[in-house]
């Protein structure tokens, strides 16, 4: 991976995982990284390079926003500066 710090997912509300949290919690490496993906419901699905695959939820707070699907995803570095964006997809 590219040095992804953090993952940002636009919505009508926008929702952010911090990766370095995520991987401290599941024990996991930033280098161990092969694969992030958006996926609808505000999860984050991470497949690392032994194949593991970890479903991070996001938290929408019930709010009035449709969580379905991201409109447009960016994967950001340590200080929060783009590394690039896809839309709906999935990054490598």
């Amino acid at each position: 991976m590219k040095n992804v710090r953090y993952v940002e997912a636009k919505y009508d509300s926008t929702f952010i995982w911090d990766i370095e949290d995520v991987a401290e919690r599941n024990n996991f490496k930033l280098e161990d990284i092969e694969k992030l993906q958006v996926g609808k419901w505000v999860r984050l699905w991470i497949t690392l390079k032994d194949g593991t695959v970890i479903c991070e939820e996001g938290n929408p707070n019930l709010d009035a926003t449709n969580w379905k699907w991201s409109t447009e995803d960016s994967f950001l570095d340590d200080r929060f500066e783009v590394i690039d964006t896809a839309l709906g997809t999935f990054y490598e």
